[in-house]
């Protein structure tokens, strides 16, 4: 058995830097809920300076970015259950677990959720735990190996199935593959059986993959020059559930279970001689294909590439033309899925209302974890989206807050009813004054006749009191028309005043609303024309 380290030839691609394990992110102290967003100030007094603000509630939350500690930050795993992306984070604050935080599956319940649900502090302690454990384990794996194993061909034949059934990594049925490895050197052995190549379902007995740790290795030097023919249907101790993009939860591939290599794939000339419709389709994007490796014993292991004396294996090794042509192969694939991942999102946003824009957000995450997925740039892409979500929310919002037109016209009419009942209580007041006036005039007469003559003084006399008893009537109903003029006059100023303060916040929120209706027809442009 001959091998040759994959470091002798060139590599397909440049290296691209592993993606970071978690998400920081910075919790809202007031609702504890809501992840804040990061902002830049425009303002003339701090023009371009950084702050956080939370997009949920009305307590409109706002801290500098300079003045949050870093212990504020909270280090956000990625959904160990359905593989959705970065979980929900929230702080109880009622009950036994206040001050405690929970990490929930992005996805809602009843929308396909995989139910993940895990605290904060026991995640760190069994990440803890199980790094101690791995690298132990691996420790003890790596000093069973050294270069002093059997060059000779059928010496390694004949000890194949004995290594596997040692280690414990010989599967019944199913793709498996079997790597070996130490520092000084390594070896991959590639088995094919009745039911097809098997792959690896672990190291050893103590380091079995968690797929709830959140430990991630920098696995930037790792290449795996072996092509998996084809995915299983083996769930991982969980039925199969369908989320609400038409994807399987639980159905994970025996790759999922060992290591997935996010960084580089190269493939050999023992590859060549397996048919191309075993890769796994690239245009069912929901499903990771290529994930950041769970095992943390998996760091040292370096890359390595080994021939069998077989006939299916007689061409030379490591192939650089045919690597570098599937290598191209499968990035143009990963872009064309890509591309229809970007244009399946824009038809979903342009469809939707800006009501839903919470709708909107969780449908651009979905589609950018599973971009993401396919090792596809599109932080533009995603920033435009982004931008139209925020003025969509801005414009739901000021719609949601802008007086009706049942309250204004409800107004108007208030208005209109006071009015006319002040132009009734004017009229009957011009009346009773006039005819005060007229009683005046006439009680004045009827003095100077008393005083000129005094044969009429009894008819007279009589006809005075008659005229002052009316008098006090009149007086009386002056008095009470004056007051009910003073309420009325009071009532129609309160109702002019509210009536002239809704109109200057109906002229501000319509103003308001026509800017935020350009912003969002801009946002809406910019997304269409530049993507």
């Amino acid at each position: 058995m001959k091998g040759l380290w994959s470091q002798h030839f060139p590599a397909a691609d440049p290296d691209s830097p592993p993606s970071a394990p978690y998400k920081q992110c910075f919790l809202c102290p007031l609702c504890n809920a809501a992840t804040c967003r990061l902002l830049i100030s425009s303002t003339p007094e701090n023009p371009g300076r950084r702050f956080y603000t939370c997009p949920a509630g009305d307590h409109k939350f706002f801290k500098w970015a300079d003045e949050v500690k870093p212990d504020e930050f909270i280090n956000v795993p990625c959904c160990g259950g359905c593989k959705a992306g970065v979980c929900r984070v929230r702080r109880e604050i009622r009950g036994p677990n206040a001050g405690r935080i929970l990490f929930m599956c992005r996805v809602k319940e009843g929308e396909g959720s995989c139910g993940y649900r895990v605290w904060q502090d026991e995640l760190e302690t069994l990440a803890n735990g199980q790094v101690d454990e791995r690298r132990t384990s691996f420790q003890s794996t790596a000093t069973n190996y050294d270069d002093s194993r059997p060059v000779n061909t059928d010496l390694a034949e004949g000890s194949r199935e004995n290594d596997l059934e040692s280690t414990g990594i010989l599967s019944d049925s199913g793709p498996a593959t079997t790597t070996n490895c130490n520092n000084t050197g390594a070896a991959t052995t590639t088995d094919y059986n009745e039911s097809g190549p098997a792959t690896m379902e672990n190291f050893n007995d103590n380091s079995v993959v968690d797929n709830v740790s959140p430990v991630i290795e920098n696995l930037r030097d790792l290449e795996c020059l072996g092509v998996t023919s084809e995915t299983t249907t083996k769930s991982s101790g969980r039925p199969p559930k369908r989320s609400r993009y038409g994807d399987l939860k639980g159905v994970t591939s025996p790759l999922d279970s060992t290591f997935e290599v996010q960084d580089e794939i190269g493939v050999n000339s023992v590859a060549s001689t397996i048919p191309m419709t075993n890769l796994p389709r690239i245009a069912s994007c929901s499903k990771t294909l290529f994930t950041p490796c769970r095992s943390a014993q998996l760091s040292g292991i370096k890359p390595f590439c080994v021939d069998f004396d077989s006939p299916s294996c007689s061409d030379p090794l490591c192939d650089t033309r045919f690597q570098n042509a599937m290598s191209k192969s499968i990035s143009e694939a990963f872009g064309q899925a890509a591309v229809h991942l970007q244009n399946e999102l824009l038809t979903i946003l342009e469809t939707m209302d800006v009501k839903d824009h919470e709708a909107m957000s969780q449908a651009a995450e979905a589609t950018f974890a599973a971009i993401d997925r396919l090792l596809f740039d599109n932080e533009d892409f995603k920033a435009r989206v982004y931008e139209l979500i925020h003025c969509a929310t801005l414009l739901a919002n000021i719609e949601e807050h802008m007086p009706r037109n049942d309250s204004y016209q409800k107004l108007v009419n208030h208005c209109s009813s006071e009015r006319m009942r002040l132009d009734e209580i004017n009229s009957f007041h011009a009346k009773a004054v006039d005819s005060m006036v007229d009683n005046k005039k006439r009680l004045k007469v009827l003095q100077e006749e008393i005083s000129s003559t005094m044969d009429w003084l009894f008819q007279i006399e009589a006809e005075l009191s008659s005229c002052e008893d009316e008098m006090l009537k009149m007086e009386r109903e002056l008095d009470e028309i004056s007051k009910n003029k003073e309420v009325l006059e009071g009532r129609f100023l309160m109702a002019a005043k509210a009536l002239e303060e809704s109109q200057k916040l109906r002229e501000l929120k319509e103003a308001e609303w026509i800017a935020a209706k350009a912003a969002y027809d801009r946002a809406r442009a910019l997304l269409r024309g530049q993507r």
